[in-house]
């Protein structure tokens, strides 16, 4: 049956704009609705200042900025973003509270997130938008936009052609905040208990890291950085290296610490020999279609976790690709600040690992285990010592992967730290839920009849 809705030439005008999506009978449904029944009123039209940020050269230290893939309707961690130097840059400093909106990006354009750190400590780039003193309730503002309805909205305003989208300030200023705001301080409740909840999934994790570090001895290590190193010529051949950063003392540190230990316990350290898979994703092909299986870049795999949100979709098990399962470890293999970050996948549903991401399976170490000594000190020092390439363009190969010492722990320490990201996991997992319940509550406030 043709669905099509009747508007007039000046409403085009006005929105400049002549395509079909522009004017979905169900948006205008909404927008109508908003208008007569809840008193609405445009971001724009003085609700808050929409400004957005600068886009910096990047540094190994500095401040940390949030770019448009890094928003998160969840805490956005601060672990996983890159960072700039405040001396060479001009940064676009975060205020707390401030509403951030992903301008562009296929797969993250539109997403909402709040931002709830300390002033002065965290930036952000050209595209994100920034909603600054609202006059709203910020936690409202941020759910309603997250909400199936504020996310049409959202939608509705993005310009381009797939792949090259962009949600401008002009048009996040056209964007309806229904009214009283008086009725959104609930909001404010039901985001305290969300970081809350967020609060203990991450302690959970950190001590899984702790536990590992503690007794494996890495807390006793003195891991100050010499200035040189003194290294056989055999070995600089052998390794096919001849950086500084790989030889350095730190990580040999870390191994002596590791290969003793296998020796007294007989246990194999090499991760090459513990492993039946290490492999990288293939190039998936693509699709709109929703009941395809999404694929997990190097955005998607966090410290600690696997983000299914908002991911793009592939037809099949393209290019051979492997599909994962619950348990496989994942590990990023590009991007300077995201190289080498890495989580065992705890989701029932199969995905696709794309080109970027390293699967690794084994069978003589615990998975989640060996995800979390991978993040540990332990292990990011042996990802700084095998990462290759030039700064920006930086790479982890499954056949460096290989070469990492693994401190293969007792196994009641193993269930010890599995348990803590179990616990991690089922709590982060409540949050989302939570989330969502919000998220639906702020959708059915509004309906025909205007608030319920």
């Amino acid at each position: 049956m043709a669905i099509w809705s009747k508007v007039y030439y000046t409403e085009t005008l006005k929105g400049q704009r002549l395509d079909s999506e522009y004017f979905d009978p169900t948006d205008l449904d909404i927008i109508g609705n908003l208008l007569d029944s809840c008193q609405a009123e445009p971001i724009g039209a003085g609700l808050c200042t929409v400004t957005s940020g600068y886009t910096p050269q990047y540094s190994e230290n500095g401040i940390p900025i949030i770019r448009s893939g890094d928003l998160s309707e969840l805490l956005i961690t601060e672990d996983n973003l890159l960072k700039a130097d405040p001396t060479e840059n001009r940064i676009f400093y975060l205020k707390k509270h401030d509403v951030l909106i992903s301008s562009i990006g296929c797969g993250s354009i539109g997403k909402v997130s709040i931002y709830l750190g300390e002033e002065n400590t965290t930036g952000t780039v050209s595209e994100v938008t920034v909603l600054r003193n609202s006059t709203v309730n910020p936690f409202f503002l941020a759910l309603f936009l997250m909400s199936d309805m504020g996310q049409r909205l959202i939608a509705r305003e993005i310009t381009g052609a797939t792949g090259q989208q962009h949600l401008l300030p002009s048009k996040v200023k056209k964007i309806l905040i229904p009214f009283p705001y008086e009725k959104h301080e609930w909001a404010t409740k039901i985001y305290t208990e969300i970081v809350q909840r967020l609060s203990e999934s991450k302690r959970f994790y950190l001590e899984a890291e702790n536990i590992i570090t503690y007794n494996l001895g890495v807390d006793s290590l003195t891991l100050e950085p010499n200035l040189f190193v003194t290294h056989t010529f055999k070995g600089t051949t052998a390794s096919g290296r001849m950086d500084a950063e790989h030889f350095t003392s730190k990580s040999s540190t870390i191994e002596k610490l590791i290969l003793d230990y296998s020796i007294r316990s007989n246990k194999e350290y090499l991760l090459g020999r513990l492993v039946t898979e290490n492999k990288r994703g293939g190039q998936p092909l693509y699709c709109d279609d929703l009941n395809g299986l999404p694929v997990v870049n190097s955005k998607h795999v966090q410290a600690g976790q696997v983000i299914l949100d908002r991911n793009r979709r592939c037809t099949s098990n393209s290019n051979n690709s492997l599909v994962l399962n619950f348990g496989d470890v994942l590990v990023n293999g590009t991007g300077v600040g995201t190289v080498g970050r890495c989580a065992a996948y705890l989701h029932d549903q199969p995905a696709i690992p794309d080109a970027h991401v390293t699967i690794i399976r084994t069978s003589q170490v615990d998975p989640i285990y060996l995800s979390v000594f991978l993040n540990s000190i332990a292990g990011q020092l042996q990802v700084q010592k095998h990462q290759r390439g030039s700064s920006g363009q930086v790479e982890l190969y499954p056949e460096d992967i290989a070469k990492f010492y693994i401190w293969n722990a007792p196994k009641p320490i193993q269930d010890q730290v599995r348990e803590m990201v179990i616990q991690s996991y089922t709590a982060l997992e409540d949050t989302k839920r939570l989330l969502e319940s919000a998220k639906k509550q702020v959708s059915n406030l509004f309906t025909e009849g205007g608030i319920i």
